[in-house]
């Protein structure tokens, strides 16, 4: 997803969700593996991209490789427990 530069709002009718999800490595030890995390959490953004219908309405990345934080934004709580749940989504194994 590509930023989009400015202030931007959305008209939606009800409820949606924000969801702040973040990370940072401070164990130089384990930066393979958090890595590894965090190339999951790409594909998972791929995989919710594909399809508007699970719920995810776009998201921006802050930060740089190592730490940072993803803002999602969801249609509703109900759809992001859904997928986080589904044990056929990429989030399942992580």
């Amino acid at each position: 997803m590509d930023p989009q530069q400015g202030r931007w709002t959305a008209d939606l009718d009800g409820d949606f969700v924000v969801f702040l999800i973040g990370a940072m490595v401070h164990d130089p030890a384990v930066a393979t593996e958090a890595s590894e995390l965090l190339m999951a959490m790409a594909d998972m953004l791929d995989e919710l991209e594909a399809d508007p219908s699970k719920g995810l309405l776009g998201y921006t990345s802050h930060g740089e490789p190592g730490k940072g934080v993803i803002v999602q934004y969801w249609r509703s709580f109900d759809e992001l427990e859904a997928y986080s749940r589904n044990p056929g989504a990429r989030h399942a194994p992580v």
